[in-house]
C-alpha cells in the first residue's frame, strides 16, 4: 500500500444538546496530517525478569496542516466570537469537542483507493500565527492545528473505510457525522 495523497478535512462540533454533531464543514484544503498514537504502557518485573507488559490506547495526537482556516471555524472549533469579518479572542474561550474526518489516497494492489478516516471525538488547539515580510520570492505560510483524538463512550477512537471513489469516502464520512443523503 502506497500513500499517494490527502484530501478533504472535515470537522463538526458536538450539538449543544449533547446528542450527535452539528453539520460538518470542510476545514480548508488538506496540506498534511500526522496521527501519532499515545499509549499508556506498563511492565511488571519479578524474579529478575519481565513477567507482564501491557500497552493500551490513551489518545492520539492529530497534527493537521491546511491551506486556510475558514472564519467560521474560529467559533465552531475554538469557541471564539465571530462576525462576517472579525474574530474576538477571549481568555475564557474554550475549544469545542467534535468529530473529525479526512481522506487519505492510497494505492492498494495497484488500484487507487480513498481511505476515509473518522475520529468520533476530537478537540483541537488554537493555531499559532506566523507572518513574514515580502521578499524577492513568494512564500506560503499555511496554518497548522494540533488536536487530540479520544475514545468515545463506546471505546472507539478511530474508524477507517476503504472506498473506490472520493465521493463514496465523503458519503461515508458524512454518515459518521449523522448526515444522510436526504439531509
Amino acid at each position: 500500500m502506497a500513500n499517494i495523497g490527502l484530501r478533504k478535512p472535515f470537522f463538526a462540533p458536538f450539538k449543544s444538546t449533547g446528542s450527535g454533531y452539528d453539520a460538518p464543514t470542510a476545514l480548508g484544503q488538506a496540506v498534511n496530517v500526522k496521527i501519532s498514537v499515545n499509549k499508556a504502557e506498563g511492565e511488571l518485573y519479578g524474579d529478575d525478569g519481565m513477567v507482564e507488559s501491557d500497552s493500551e490506547f490513551s489518545s492520539a495526537t492529530i497534527d493537521l496542516g491546511v491551506t486556510t482556516i475558514p472564519l467560521a471555524f474560529h467559533q465552531s472549533m475554538f469557541g471564539h466570537t465571530t462576525t462576517e469579518q472579525e474574530t474576538s479572542y477571549n481568555v475564557n474561550d474554550s475549544p469545542q469537542e467534535g468529530g473529525f474526518g479526512i481522506i487519505g489516497v492510497e494505492k492498494i494492489d495497484g488500484k487507487r483507493k480513498y481511505v476515509a478516516n473518522f475520529f468520533p471525538r476530537t478537540k483541537f488547539s488554537e493555531p499559532d500565527s506566523e507572518y513574514e515580510t515580502k521578499s524577492g520570492s513568494i512564500s506560503y505560510k499555511t496554518p497548522s492545528i494540533s488536536g487530540k483524538a479520544m475514545a468515545d463512550t463506546t471505546g472507539v477512537w478511530k474508524k477507517d473505510n476503504i472506498c473506490d471513489t472520493e465521493a463514496d469516502a465523503i458519503k461515508w464520512i458524512n454518515t459518521q457525522f449523522g448526515v444522510t443523503s436526504g439531509s
